[in-house]
């Protein structure tokens, strides 16, 4: 007869890891909590999918949480946050690039100039 240990996944868990998530628990976390390996959160994501779909909504809510917080914080004056958010949400406009260039001829040396351009780089 084939098979492992009988899961001890209940269905009640369904709200209890969405709430859990909300907290920002992580997957390590979760199992501590359930007292069971990681491994088995993750057997449990791939064979209860209503499961999955509870982490994934309690994940949601607490990511847009953290995101209107750094919003708020952002518009709000904080430097760091506005550095954060505009180089994570126009990357291709603020960011901290290094720039190197080098520079002679065939009568010079070469020299090699380095610019750090921090902040809004032009388009």
């Amino acid at each position: 007869m084939a098979g492992g240990r009988p899961t001890k996944y209940d269905t009640a868990y369904n709200e209890q890891v969405k709430k859990l998530a909300m907290l920002g628990l992580t997957d390590i976390e979760l199992a501590a909590y359930f007292e069971v390996e990681e491994k088995t959160i993750n057997n449990w994501k791939k064979n209860f999918p209503e499961f999955l779909q509870s982490l994934r909504a309690g994940k949601e809510v607490a990511d847009q949480e953290v995101a209107m917080s750094l919003y708020d914080k952002a518009v709000g004056g904080d430097t760091t946050a506005m550095i954060f958010w505009l180089k994570n949400r126009r990357s291709s406009s603020w960011r901290d690039k290094q720039d190197h260039m080098l520079s002679g001829d065939a009568d010079n040396p070469l020299t090699i100039i380095e610019r750090v351009i921090v902040g809004k780089t032009p388009d």
